[in-house]
């Protein structure tokens, strides 16, 4: 390119960014079978005022050939680091961004046609807002109907902890629209080094620092859980200290909103919530670790035990009485029915 067509092109990039109201961001690790659909159902959503920012966190795979026939593509925008994990590479979405609104969306689900327009109409709508939730879909029908409503803080940290209410789509970032400046200002950020869960942290911390959010009660999202995709992954030892970080994480939301945080139901729901997040821990750790000696794995399912007992309350104890003795007492039955199965060829 000569220097003028150089120059063009920079003015042209620049000329894009600056009309950006949207962006959305896809982190990929290894995501060559869905990373085409991903970008096509995305730039299918026919509004020239968002863009794409995907974060290569390190694939080994075809990703990065697949991404260079996007790279002449102004709705794009590619970055590839070194593997720190999906939060990091949240981050780095979020810094390098130039929509005023962020949005994220997993490599490996599905988005209706139409829904960031759908979504920027209510932002336009509702300018006081600094979040936005919305639902998934099964088969096109909204899974989680609600009404539209603004709620306070302490009530969306009780939906988003409890572990019996329908608004999944709370714990989750890809349901849910934030204000960019909104997290920046209030150091809203991914805490990295933890394996799962880690958006639920992010949007604790969110809810209780937002004035205004609204719920979208039409479903736009579709969650896929795949066995070989990004999402659904084996434990490893990695799991013990990413527990441990969600425990430090929590207990720093504690120490910064006080206030809001020390309501007795709030503690007791993240306390409950700890425990069912050890419950699945145990079980990736025990899926993921099925190579390995019986000694080891003995030492790291009793190891993640430790930590969630470390956290359980004598009221929790005769409350979730079952959940406490698989915890205390059958840490050996989780290995055991994994050699079984695997012996069997299940």
């Amino acid at each position: 390119q000569s220097r003028a067509e150089q120059s063009r092109a920079e003015q042209s990039r620049a000329e894009q960014s600056r009309a950006v109201k949207v962006s959305v961001i896809v982190p990929v690790f290894n995501g060559e079978k869905y990373i085409k659909n991903c970008i096509e159902m995305l730039l299918n959503q026919g509004e020239t005022y968002y863009e794409i920012v995907v974060i290569n966190d390190g694939s080994t795979d075809n990703t990065a050939q697949i991404m260079q026939a996007y790279q002449s593509n102004r709705k794009v925008l590619y970055y590839e680091q070194n593997n720190k994990g999906v939060s990091a590479a949240r981050n780095k979405g979020i810094e390098i961004s130039n929509g005023d609104w962020i949005m994220f969306c997993d490599v490996d689900d599905e988005v209706k046609t139409g829904y960031i327009t759908d979504i920027f109409n209510q932002i336009q709508e509702n300018p006081e807002c600094d979040m936005f939730c919305y639902a998934r879909y099964s088969a096109g029908i909204a899974d989680y109907e609600h009404d539209e409503m603004n709620v306070d803080n302490a009530d969306t940290l009780k939906r988003i902890l409890n572990s019996d209410c329908y608004d999944y789509f709370l714990r989750s970032v890809w349901g849910t629209v934030f204000k960019k400046n909104f997290l920046q200002q209030k150091r809203v950020f991914f805490h990295e080094g933890i394996p799962f869960s880690e958006d639920t942290l992010f949007m604790l911390q969110a809810a209780s620092e937002y004035k205004t959010i609204k719920y979208i009660h039409r479903g736009y999202y579709k969650y896929c859980l795949r066995s070989d995709g990004t999402v659904c992954s084996g434990g490893s030892e990695k799991d013990l200290s990413g527990y441990r970080l969600l425990k430090n994480g929590l207990k720093q939301l504690e120490c910064t909103y006080k206030m809001l945080w020390k309501a007795p139901e709030i503690q007791q729901m993240v306390s409950d919530w700890l425990i069912d997040i050890g419950m699945y821990a145990i079980g990736r750790v025990r899926r993921g670790t099925i190579q390995m000696p019986l000694q080891k794995r003995k030492q790291m399912i009793k190891g993640m035990c430790f930590l969630i007992k470390s956290n359980i309350t004598i009221e929790q104890k005769l409350r979730e009485k079952r959940k406490i003795y698989i915890i205390e007492k059958l840490p050996i039955v989780y290995i055991l029915m994994g050699d079984l199965k695997g012996k069997l060829g299940r």
